[in-house]
């Protein structure tokens, strides 16, 4: 009944279509075309990042990963911005705790670019590069920054595709079954 469900189905149906390949949940489009012999379940493209770019790490420095508190309601977790934001703000205290330098980042998105700077506003920082990344607007910049970090903390699945290309640890926030 939706109509990206539908699209995907008019697209599969095309007589070019000879095979499929599908990050997940090859059941359901195969669906859409039984027909198909020719199917796999592939890696997502990033997880070859480090074959195609050089790591950045230039800094001791963990990179956070900010998110919209909205995602999480969209996908049935009850969230609300406040405590959302609380959350950050309680990871960067114990972050600051242990002397360890800290950078909020984001995969590219106004909304959770917009939620670090609530977050900076609540610890009362100015905000500045030093302490929120400008929002990457290509594939390139997004690898080029999350390879300069020691370590993320991250909520976005290709950020931590990203980070585990490069072999750079990740912790990560649930908000959906792919993420896990």
């Amino acid at each position: 009944r939706n109509i990206f469900t539908r699209l995907v189905k008019k697209m599969v149906n095309d007589k070019c279509v000879k095979a499929i390949t599908t990050r997940d949940d090859i059941e359901s489009l195969l669906q859409f075309k039984p027909d198909v012999t020719d199917n796999a379940v592939v890696g997502d493209p990033a997880l070859w990042s480090s074959s195609l770019y050089k790591r950045n790490f230039q800094q001791n420095l963990i990179g956070i990963g900010t998110i919209r508190a909205g995602i999480f309601r969209v996908n049935g977790r009850m969230i609300a911005e406040k405590d959302l934001i609380d959350f950050y703000v309680a990871m960067i205290d114990k972050l600051n705790e242990q002397n360890q330098r800290w950078q909020l980042f984001t995969n590219g998105t106004s909304a959770d670019y917009n939620i670090g700077l609530k977050i900076l506003e609540r610890l009362g920082i100015e905000p500045n590069e030093k302490v929120i990344a400008p929002q990457p607007k290509t594939s390139q910049e997004l690898i080029s920054l999350i390879t300069q970090y020691k370590g993320i903390i991250a909520n976005r699945m290709h950020a931590h595709i990203i980070a585990t290309s490069f072999d750079i640890p990740t912790v990560g926030f649930i908000w959906n079954d792919k993420i896990k």
